[in-house]
């Protein structure tokens, strides 16, 4: 995936995917106008800095407790109800039933709002500094 987003059409992609040290990716994170991230350690490094995050979770939820805690910080989700919602504690690398809705039918209209949310926010932050 990552090699696919930082394909010729898009110059402005790097891909650092495994070429950062824990401290880099934090300061990486820190100065972001938002971050993507799933519910994992990307997530918790970024609430441990305190980087703006916007959490996707798919097959597991934030009532288990694992939610950001950033100044900053949005839990997209699957919109409506799924039966089969959580799935594990932890998730799984596939889903069980095979259709992966959880993570499918996370609407890209949902990701670009909080982007703007974000921005709207670094502006609002830059604006009290002066």
């Amino acid at each position: 995936l990552p090699d696919r987003l930082t394909s010729p059409g898009r110059p402005g992609l790097v891909n650092l995917s495994g070429k950062l040290s824990l401290l880099a990716s934090a300061a990486l994170m820190r100065g972001a106008v938002l971050n993507y991230v799933n519910d994992s350690a990307p997530m918790h490094l970024c609430s441990a800095v305190d980087a703006p995050v916007c959490a996707i979770f798919c097959s597991t939820v934030p009532a288990f407790g694992f939610g950001p805690l950033s100044t900053f910080s949005r839990v997209v989700e699957h919109l409506g109800p799924l039966a089969c919602r959580p799935c594990g504690l932890h998730g799984h690398a596939r889903c069980p039933l095979g259709h992966f809705r959880c993570a499918r039918e996370i609407e890209t209209s949902q990701l670009l709002a909080v982007l703007a949310e974000a921005q709207a926010w670094r502006q609002q932050l830059a604006g009290k500094a002066l």
